[in-house]
């Protein structure tokens, strides 16, 4: 009994502790060109410290990549070079049209925008667990 009461304890806290909501997990499907890669950098310098964390994939990669970690997926090329995200809940795509220049990503009002995008497509169910997560972590 004495040995069974630990094992049944470390099971029940791991369980919990894979259920904690966490940061929003963004794919960002790019062209692989220069400026592809600059609009995911600004997108990661933006909002991560929101908790909102982004992967980069291009076309030559795109096989590799696993749909189920991702909360929403951001299109930065034509979307037929990215045959997979035809398996993936088109709700939570989020397709821009990223043409503009350099001050238009960096804009307060872009952000924003993209981030309520990202929000939505994430769904309600996990927009509610990332804000908990939010609401738990310390201000910096």
């Amino acid at each position: 009994m004495k040995k069974l009461l630990p094992f049944t304890l470390a099971l029940t806290l791991t369980a919990f502790a894979q259920a904690a909501p966490g940061p929003l997990r963004v794919l960002f499907a790019g062209r692989g060109d220069e400026a592809s890669g600059k609009h995911c950098h600004a997108l990661m310098r933006e909002l991560g410290r929101d908790a909102i964390w982004f992967d980069y994939v291009k076309k030559s990669d795109e096989s590799g990549i696993t749909l189920g970690k991702f909360d929403a997926v951001i299109i930065d090329a034509p979307r037929e070079d990215f045959p997979v995200l035809a398996a993936f809940n088109p709700q939570r795509l989020v397709a821009l049209d990223f043409a503009g220049d350099d001050k238009t990503w960096g804009s307060a009002e872009f952000i924003a925008s993209l981030k309520a995008k990202i929000l939505a497509a994430a769904g309600d169910v996990r927009r509610k667990e990332y804000e908990a997560f939010l609401a738990q972590r310390e201000p910096e």
